[in-house]
């Protein structure tokens, strides 16, 4: 099984999840850190992009749970999500539609010259 980036759990171990996270995301997403924080957050979703070990971005969707007390350690529990399949299908859907669109539209002009010859 691989994990985000095309690593395994072994090369994970031990790094900042920031380590992997895309560098146009990083602003973004410790933006998001301080806020939550801010209102007392407990939990949160998030998307990111990590860099994959090939070279391109991978879209994974987060949600984040923080458990500890105030005056304790906090401890951050995190569940990601590939995204990569489901953007794919939404892309090829989208595709759909136009293609529909632009037949409906050619028929159309087809039916209209039909009737005016």
């Amino acid at each position: 099984m691989t994990y985000p980036g095309g690593t395994s759990p072994r090369i994970m171990i031990g790094h900042s999840a920031v380590e992997f996270i895309h560098p146009d995301d990083l602003d973004s997403n410790t933006a998001g850190d301080a806020h939550g924080a801010a209102q007392g957050r407990h939990m949160r979703n998030f998307e990111t992009r990590y860099l994959h070990k090939e070279g391109h971005a991978v879209t994974l969707t987060w949600m984040e749970a923080v458990v500890g007390a105030c005056n304790s350690r906090k401890r951050h529990f995190f569940v990601g999500r590939d995204l990569t399949e489901k953007q794919a299908a939404e892309a090829q859907f989208r595709q759909a539609q136009k293609m529909e669109a632009v037949g409906q539209l050619t028929g159309g002009i087809a039916h209209r010259h039909s009737t005016i010859s």
